[in-house]
């Protein structure tokens, strides 16, 4: 008896397991990847338009995205090892011009595309993790949908702000609240976008878990630093030509300022900003100790602000490009490794 309900039990066991087995075969075909998300990296993209500008280098990648083959093996694409969903694309090696620094890096995307093309398609990878997108540039006639459907996304890095041919702005805005919803996110790169509804300064506090933000380029509101103050994880803090000089000197006294809880702040980039040695952003920054890298090049400081001699941990400081004469704050800071003052 015992042995003959064994037997059921396995019997029941195989036909579930076989008709699992046909369902994601039903569903992939006889590859690792979903067709249905095969399709999806397909469609999106027959809708790149690539610049015609001096390095095509983008024209040849993506030569593997092509046939009915397992898109788990094609460039920029990785997938769960079980069921075969795609958690990572990274077309970050579209840029046409691409360097990177120690701290930072550098893409001018090569490739356009409209979100009205690509949000169906872009929605089908519910599944990512990873996606970098600084590669292409996205111009939006309609609203961003497709990170919706993103919500486990850990990284995120979006371009905009580049020119076509005629060089006209390629105008690339996204609503701030599709971006607060991302609550799982760790990094988060916006470059060159206009953000819409950022008067709404929670846009950024679902995001508690955030350890690396680089918004450069991006116009900023004052109503960001309120937030920063709700994201305790930041590790990296990147905010190049965000127009952060134009803040007004009578807000120094703001509660907003200083910041105080990004305790764990280990860089901080605060370039081409057009600050000077009394701007309220900068003092905002004063408390925080743990800074070990601290790039304030391109901007219009004439001495080196006296509070900066209480960063005991600071290994790297760039002054280039500003009007630095004086650095006497700098004599008891024997930490730092890394000096760089060219074009004072």
């Amino acid at each position: 008896m015992r042995r003959k309900q064994y037997s059921n039990n396995a019997i029941a066991f195989t036909v579930v397991l076989n008709l699992i087995v046909l369902l994601i075969t039903q569903i992939g075909g006889s590859y690792g990847c979903l067709q249905l998300e095969r399709e999806a990296l397909l469609n999106f993209k027959r809708r790149l338009t690539f610049f015609e500008l001096p390095l095509k280098a983008g024209e040849n990648r993506l030569l593997s995205w092509e046939g009915d083959g397992d898109c788990c093996d094609w460039e920029d694409i990785a997938c769960d090892n079980v069921i075969g969903h795609i958690v990572m694309l990274d077309l970050n090696d579209l840029c046409f011009l691409f360097f990177k620094t120690d701290h930072d890096y550098y893409c001018f995307p090569s490739v356009t595309f409209t979100l009205e093309d690509v949000n169906p398609y872009l929605s089908q990878l519910q599944h990512l993790i990873y996606l970098d997108l600084s590669g292409v540039v996205f111009i939006n006639r309609t609203p961003t949908t497709f990170l919706a459907s993103m919500q486990s996304l850990r990284y995120l890095s979006l371009q905009g702000g580049v020119y076509d041919d005629s060089s006209s702005p390629l105008v690339t805005t996204i609503p701030s609240s599709s971006i607060g919803n991302l609550t799982n996110l760790r990094t988060l790169y916006l470059a060159g976008l206009t953000l819409t509804n950022t008067t709404d300064s929670t846009w950024l506090a679902p995001l508690s878990s955030l350890q690396y933000l680089g918004l450069g380029g991006v116009d900023l509101s004052l109503d960001l630093f309120k937030v920063l103050n709700t994201l305790p994880s930041l590790l990296h803090l990147h905010l190049p030509a965000c127009g952060l000089g134009q803040v007004s000197s009578s807000l120094v006294s703001d509660p907003i300022f200083p910041l105080t809880n990004l305790t764990r702040l280990q860089l901080l980039n605060l370039a081409w900003n057009g600050l000077n040695q009394d701007s309220p952003v900068l003092h905002a920054f004063r408390n925080i100790t743990s800074i070990k890298v601290l790039r304030i090049s391109g901007n219009l400081l004439s001495f080196v602000p006296p509070w900066l001699a209480q960063l005991q941990n600071l290994v790297n400081l760039d002054l280039s490009f500003n009007n630095v004469t004086v650095l006497d704050p700098l004599r008891n800071l024997t930490s730092i490794k890394d000096l760089q003052l060219s074009h004072n």
